[in-house]
């Protein structure tokens, strides 16, 4: 009996254990479904007085929320909507938030899934309800450490006052002063050298030469009483005052005219074409005794207008220069003329040499005119504009070639970095400056092609062939202005790329300011202007579309040629050190992260 009651004791002993495993068993399964959930917490069902520590130590981790999958490797900053998009997913699957940033079980809807019944889950959510209540970390509080790592510091975004971007906001402010103070320094400096040139220009109106040539010799006992006023008036002060006037006489004149083997008219021609007077004042040879003998002999068909004196100059020299100031300036010596010759030619003329039946009789035949009408200035211009249009060329058209030469640099920029990774460096030099000189060819024809589309006569000065020559003219121009634009414009690459566009302003006022303006009526610094490529382009075109003088066109075409090379035999240097600075600073980027 002993044997059977203790085996007895002993089964059930053995089946107690069992039974309370498989309730143990059961309420963990209970339990495990409610793990599954987005937060977790375990029911604790048959707990012992000196384990109720460790069972709410284990509760309360696993009210813990489940760490944000921030790995700042993952996010390089460029993602913003992924970031963002990982944050609210973490916070909808793992944290129902209420107003006071409590969290809560969502288990009906996560034991639903599972096939539990109702009366299972209120029992659990009771059994839930008696479980201490813990204040855990709030949905803010994640944020904020959030906030605190460095791909949010970097891809955040904040007013434009706000505290956190201060020191940003003193940088911004001092590269707007960078870049004010560089715009106005270079905006005065090109402006100031443009309107230089007509800075105290009425002072320098002296420097036009002009020339005046007496023809007027004395004949039977009359006295050349027109070419000495012609003299009398080129020496007032206020006629000095625009253009220094260099008078000959007739005597003095025809010396310099046999050398050449032309008379004095032609010679006076031939001075102006050769451009060493602006203009001339030619007072025709025995001009006073024609006049006497047309009062004398009552000639009625006699004018003195425009047949004693002659105005001479050429506007094909300097379309701008004639129309604006050497014309006006002859009409102000004729203007003086008038004034003077009243009381220094007709006076003298009817007091000396007429007597009063001579007078009656030219009253009486209403002949008045001949002693009262001074004589005006004949106008000769031997290179006349025949076609307006010639201003565009002359004068914006050169200011598109700096441009387009430039342009052409920016267009192929792309084609030359593909080259260049394809093609070795002495190679692919020698390709630049090949392709360059192609691009300026095709420019060159294109600019030429234009000019003839609006008639523009280029056949007067070279026949034919002039289309030629007013194409290597432009291919030259273009050539050397590029040539000079490519090579700073690599220097401002590698330095300061926004520099390039103040570059080509500057350059441009530098070239036009000694061209469009006569460079005798600007201050010395101006003569610079004789070096530059667009005076000596302007001055070969004078010659192609007007025929002016060419006994400067073989110096103008070699400045453009000494451009040319010396800039591109520069332009090799200048590759090989931009390519330097910019593995350096290749280089210093790569090292920078890393550190």
């Amino acid at each position: 009996m002993s044997d059977f009651h203790s085996s007895g004791n002993n089964e059930s002993s053995s089946i107690v254990p069992d039974r309370a495993e498989s309730a143990s068993n059961d309420s963990v399964s209970t339990l495990s479904s409610i793990a599954e959930a987005p937060v977790v917490y375990r029911a604790e069902t048959d707990n012992a007085a000196d384990n109720e520590a460790e069972n709410e130590e284990r509760r309360r981790k696993q009210l813990e929320p489940e760490p944000f999958p921030l790995d700042e490797s993952d996010y390089d900053g460029s993602d913003l909507a992924s970031l963002a998009s990982s944050v609210d997913s973490y916070f909808n699957s793992n944290i129902d938030a209420d107003l006071m940033g409590n969290r809560h079980l969502s288990v009906s809807l996560a034991n639903r899934t599972r096939g539990e019944t109702i009366d299972g889950i209120a029992e659990q959510e009771s059994n839930l309800q008696r479980q201490p209540s813990y204040l855990k970390r709030s949905r803010s509080s994640v944020v904020n450490t959030i906030k605190r790592t460095a791909t949010y510091t970097a891809i955040q975004k904040l007013g434009f006052f706000d505290d956190e971007f201060r020191n940003e906001r003193l940088q911004v402010f001092l590269a707007f002063l960078k870049n004010y103070v560089l715009l106005c320094v270079v905006f005065a400096m090109a402006l100031s050298i443009y309107w230089g040139s007509y800075y105290g220009r009425n002072t320098r109106y002296k420097n036009m030469k002009m020339l005046v040539v007496i023809d007027d010799q004395e004949v039977n006992g009359v006295e050349p009483l027109v070419g000495m006023a012609v003299e009398e008036t080129a020496e007032l002060a206020a006629v000095k005052y625009y253009g220094d006037w260099k008078v000959f006489n007739s005597t003095e004149f025809s010396e310099i005219a046999s050398k050449h083997d032309n008379t004095i008219e032609q010679e006076v021609y031939r001075q102006i074409h050769h451009q060493l007077y602006w203009a001339a004042i030619y007072v025709k040879e025995n001009s006073t005794n024609r006049l006497y003998e047309a009062i004398v002999n009552l000639n009625n068909s006699f004018s003195s207008s425009e047949t004693l004196i002659e105005v001479v100059y050429e506007s094909g020299r300097d379309p701008m220069a004639i129309s604006s100031y050497v014309s006006s300036f002859t009409v102000i010596f004729e203007n003086a003329f008038l004034q003077v010759a009243p009381s220094s030619l007709y006076k003298p003329l009817i007091e000396n040499y007429l007597n009063e039946s001579q007078v009656e009789d030219l009253i009486s035949n209403n002949l008045t005119n001949l002693i009262t009408d001074p004589p005006t200035f004949k106008v000769v211009d031997n290179l006349p504009i025949k076609n307006t249009v010639i201003f565009a060329p002359l004068q914006l058209g050169l200011v598109y070639l700096v441009v387009f030469a430039f342009f052409q640099f920016l267009l192929s920029l792309r084609i030359h970095s593909f080259i260049a990774e394809k093609v070795q460096g002495r190679k692919y030099i020698i390709y630049r400056i090949l392709a360059s000189q192609f691009a300026y060819v095709i420019l060159s024809l294109s600019y030429v092609v234009l000019n003839c589309a609006f008639n523009l006569d280029y056949a007067s000065a070279f026949g034919r062939s002039g289309f030629l020559v007013l194409w290597c003219v432009s291919y030259l121009t273009m050539s050397s202005l590029g040539s000079v634009n490519e090579v700073v414009a690599l220097l401002c690459f590698a330095f300061l790329p926004p520099a390039i566009g103040l570059w080509l302003v500057f350059f441009m006022v530098l070239n036009i300011a000694p061209t469009f303006s006569p460079i005798v009526l600007c201050p010395n610094f101006y003569r610079y202007g004789y070096a530059f490529p667009i005076h000596n382009s302007y001055e070969a075109a004078k010659v192609v579309f007007n025929n002016s003088y060419k006994g400067q066109f073989g110096r103008n075409i070699g400045i453009l040629i000494a451009w040319i090379v010396v800039f591109n035999s520069i332009m090799p240097f200048v590759m090989i050190y931009v390519t330097k600075v910019q593995r350096l600073k290749s280089t210093v980027t790569t090292e920078q992260p890393s550190k």
